[in-house]
């Protein structure tokens, strides 16, 4: 199948409670056609054009209407050849899967993430009866559900959805195949989002191991997810582990002028200002590896920092009062 992948927008339709989930991570292999085609469009999913040259036309035009916002264009003319292809190849024909496909695109866009989920469902459902049982566009509609079902706070069916594509990308590829590891980043984000943390660290862990063996230690995907991770690990209070990543991250960045990360970096115990200053001063020379900057991976370390300090304040409170009950007994 051609794997052709757009953004997700700014702006989500959600249901009443709780927070949308945004599984943007890894939603789909990129290409460099439409990364620089389209690079504002509000979805990722695979299309198969390949049996129908005339689709990859149709879904040009599409993407052109939906880059200009022309979702009024766009829709009516998609639910239109549907219908057509529809009465010509029947209803299980690759040509219509494929334009369900860019329908789920188009509702995407529109934040009718509602519609677009039903209509992946009945794609399931469609490439159940008639592709292999092995086929890994079956992964691809999973994962674009559980990526819906986040998108309308629905998180326990995003949930299912990502760990059966786990699970299906792991028989079909292999464990440690690039696809896992990415699918693992989204289960994380996951479990993150319903506070399951050992299982996040696990899965992130997992994808970690992963992706640096398949991708390589400053690949942006690994290094996205060694973010991630250590984030999780402030959020778990685990601020060495989290010291240790993000001075990894570090290693694989652009040098910065260290007077202007001095400048965006507030004043720091005086030790604690000294490691920032090593790390400013040990980052290499490299291709940029990530869209998070190695300033913003020097604020994260310097909270680290912080809040590691007020453990170990809260740990020394606490023993105080300990020894005062003590000596009160």
């Amino acid at each position: 199948m051609n794997s052709l992948l757009c953004e997700e927008p700014c702006i989500e339709e959600t249901s009443d409670e709780g927070e949308s989930l945004d599984l943007s991570f890894i939603d789909e292999k990129e290409t460099e056609e439409t990364e620089a085609s389209f690079p504002n469009l509000p979805c990722s999913i695979e299309i198969d054009c390949s049996l129908n040259p005339r689709l990859k036309i149709f879904y040009n035009l599409v993407m052109g209407y939906i880059a200009k916002g022309s979702y009024e264009i766009a829709a009516p003319l998609c639910k239109t050849t549907l219908q057509d292809l529809q009465e010509k190849y029947g209803p299980h024909h690759p040509d219509v899967v494929a334009m369900m496909d860019i329908i789920t695109i188009v509702y995407r866009g529109m934040r009718r993430y509602k519609d677009a989920a039903k209509i992946q469902h009945e794609v399931l459902d469609i490439k159940k009866k008639t592709l292999s049982q092995n086929d890994i566009s079956i992964a691809s509609t999973l994962n674009t559900l559980s990526a819906l079902y986040g998108k309308t706070r629905k998180v326990e069916e995003a949930e299912k959805f990502c760990r059966k594509a786990v699970e299906f990308r792991k028989r079909v590829l292999g464990k440690n195949h690039v696809d896992v590891g990415k699918q693992l980043c989204n289960l994380a984000a996951i479990c993150c989002h319903t506070k399951k943390y050992k299982e996040a660290v696990n899965c992130y862990q997992e994808a970690l191991e992963i992706l640096s063996c398949t991708l390589g230690p400053e690949n942006t995907y690994t290094v996205k997810t060694k973010n991630n991770l250590a984030s999780l690990y402030v959020e778990t209070e685990n601020y060495k582990e989290a010291e240790k990543l993000y001075k990894e991250i570090l290693s694989y960045m652009p040098q910065e002028k260290s007077t202007k990360a001095e400048k965006e970096v507030p004043v720091l115990e005086e030790t604690n200002k000294k490691e920032v200053k090593q790390q400013e001063n040990s980052v290499h020379q490299k291709k940029e590896t990530s869209s998070f900057t190695a300033k913003e991976v020097l604020k994260n370390l310097q909270n680290v920092y912080e809040k590691n300090g007020e453990l170990e304040d809260q740990k020394k409170i606490s023993n105080g009062k300990l020894d005062q009950g003590l000596n009160a007994s």
